[in-house]
């Protein structure tokens, strides 16, 4: 599997699909605000109990962003108000599954770090299987989904390390520069940073699940064909993002005086 190609499909799915996308990507927010909200009041509370059932419950709402996102990279007919929610009929095998998945990582890396980190890129994939197959049991899932990852977990661990540093690290160059000059009081500051994160996020998000399911579905259903041909969108993004960076850099170096 050729990463590129990957990244290449996510881009041309993202320009055919953004409105889509952007509306998962306001659920995703909204419902990771108030999952947040709901855990730290538990906790502040003092109900530790009840907060780490909830804690349990959010991977019910992200499979359904991740069947979302599948549909689209697999150009099936995507309905948000049933795909959207499809956790919810069976989020007892999904809350078994996470557990366990978290559990065996958790095990492997009491041995060694290591071990415990390739074993989470092992059984990334489970949860995509459960949603291509859910008539098996909670522990084949993790099986098959090591048998999928065999030789891939560096292709998937090269992907996160380009998906996540780079544009948050610009997001958060560019806020503190534009409010640095712009807003007096750090208070007022770190507010406009966070909204300013935020909102850059809700489009930033969706190009990340798109990634994650079509890694998926270039090892479940093959690659051939997919993400051959060079969009202009790639090279728009591409050099928009080489732009993006180095004027992030000298904007961030000139803050300081240089």
């Amino acid at each position: 599997m050729e990463l590129r190609r990957v990244i290449r499909k996510s881009l041309e799915d993202y320009r055919k699909n953004w409105k889509k996308c952007l509306i998962i990507s306001v659920y995703t927010g909204i419902m990771t605000v108030i999952y947040t909200l709901i855990s730290v009041l538990f906790k502040m509370m003092g109900m530790f109990f009840i907060s780490l059932v909830i804690d349990f419950l959010y991977p019910v709402i992200t499979i359904g962003i991740s069947f979302s996102y599948l549909k689209i990279v697999r150009n099936e007919k995507l309905l948000l108000s049933k795909n959207l929610f499809v956790g919810f009929k069976n989020p007892m095998k999904i809350i078994i599954i996470s557990f366990l998945k978290d559990l065996f990582s958790i095990l492997w890396g009491l041995l060694l770090i290591i071990p415990g980190v390739i074993k989470t890129y092992a059984y990334s994939q489970a949860e995509f299987i459960y949603l291509d197959n859910q008539e098996f049991g909670v522990t084949q899932y993790l099986g098959f989904s090591s048998d999928l990852m065999e030789n891939k977990k560096m292709g998937l661990f090269g992907l996160q390390l380009l998906m996540y540093p780079l544009p948050q690290l610009i997001l958060i160059f560019l806020g503190y520069v534009i409010f640095h000059g712009i807003v007096t009081k750090d208070i007022m500051q770190s507010f406009m940073n966070s909204l300013f994160f935020m909102s850059a996020n809700l489009f930033i998000s969706p190009l990340y699940g798109l990634i994650y399911a079509n890694f998926y579905s270039f090892l479940a259903d093959g690659d051939e064909g997919a993400g051959e041909r060079n969009s202009i969108w790639t090279i728009v993004l591409v050099v928009a993002l080489i732009i993006l960076t180095v004027l992030s850099f000298i904007l961030f170096m000139n803050s300081f005086g240089y």
